[in-house]
């Protein structure tokens, strides 16, 4: 393994360029100057080996799953990412190509999304290999998107797809089997999310609420519930599926229950007044994003009612993830 400083020097440094107050990660610390009637929008995620990513899994897709949840976090708000710093608890199953294959998909996220790195830490450990990434962003003052906005009887909406990635996770630890290229497709959509930031920034002023799917369908509307007092009524058959996902579902009906609350979907759930639900069938063709409505916001407070066809009610164990320390 090679020293720290040659790793900051050599991978690191670069991905600092772009902005002069992180002085080449050279200094102790960065120097930021916030934009006049901007905010500062700072989020925080880590991810732990056999908790978060299975033991062996390739630096590029540690990297895409690290980044790309912050960079969710950061677009649940509808600002624009701006920097990050990481801090990297790195053991011996981690030699010099492996930092380079890293920061090379780091690198990828710089040029796409206009962000930097502005410092962080590497620590040698002998435990599992852990990250912990500090995303910042920006946005006019008083214009962020919260949780706690939503009104009765606003639409529910939600992007793209449901259930990939918590299926993917059991494809990759062998619960269930389906084809190669579905598997595929799966598992990139548990290891890749696809932090939807054009969208959230086109949401500023029109949702009344927002959040972004990591702990599960269910639960995290059960947290835009929650913050607004409010309860909310979605239907199964209106919550959008891959066609993998779908395809998987009919074969087996038990899944659904892991679809809706399985979590690391990292789309967007957000509500809109009944008004501006057609704002949002144009949004979905000016981005090229699907964007369905999956039911409305109700009185029945804080809680989330699932529906069959039948309008009979559907439960499951639990809501989706739960965080035990």
């Amino acid at each position: 393994m090679t020293s720290e400083f040659n790793i900051i020097n050599k991978y690191l440094s670069p991905l600092s360029a772009p902005e002069v107050g992180a002085f080449g990660l050279t200094d102790d610390a960065a120097v930021i100057n916030p934009t006049n009637n901007k905010s500062l929008i700072l989020t925080k995620d880590a991810i732990v080996e056999d908790v978060h990513f299975l033991a062996g899994t390739s630096p590029e897709n540690i990297a895409h799953r690290l980044i790309g949840s912050n960079l969710s976090d950061i677009s649940a708000m509808g600002a624009k990412p701006t920097y990050y710093m990481i801090a990297a608890f790195l053991n011996n199953s981690v030699d010099e190509a492996w930092i380079k294959e890293f920061t090379e998909t780091l690198a990828k996220y710089n040029q796409k999304y206009n962000i930097s790195l502005i410092g962080g830490d590497t620590v040698k450990t002998n435990n599992s290999l852990s990250f912990s990434l500090t995303m910042f962003g920006e946005i006019e003052k008083n214009n962020e998107l919260r949780r706690n906005g939503a009104q009765d009887g606003d639409a529910i909406f939600v992007s793209g797809t449901i259930g990939d990635a918590a299926l993917g996770l059991k494809s990759l630890i062998g619960e269930i089997t389906t084809t190669e290229s579905s598997k595929i497709f799966l598992e990139n959509r548990y290891y890749i999310p696809q932090p939807r930031i054009s969208l959230g920034n086109k949401l500023l002023g029109i949702a009344t609420s927002a959040i972004d799917i990591s702990d599960g369908l269910l639960a995290d509307l059960g947290h835009i519930c929650e913050c607004s007092n409010l309860g909310a009524n979605i239907y199964k058959d209106k919550i959008p599926l891959s066609n993998q996902t779908n395809e998987l579902s009919l074969k087996n009906s038990e899944l659904f229950e892991i679809i809706a609350t399985g979590g690391d979907d990292y789309e967007l759930l957000f509500t809109v007044r009944k008004d501006d639900e057609s704002y949002i069938n144009q949004l979905s063709q000016e981005l090229d994003l699907r964007l369905t409505k999956i039911g409305k916001m109700t009185t029945k407070t804080n809680k989330v009612t699932l529906f069959d066809k039948r309008n009979d009610e559907i439960n499951f164990s639990k809501q989706g993830y739960i965080h035990k320390i």
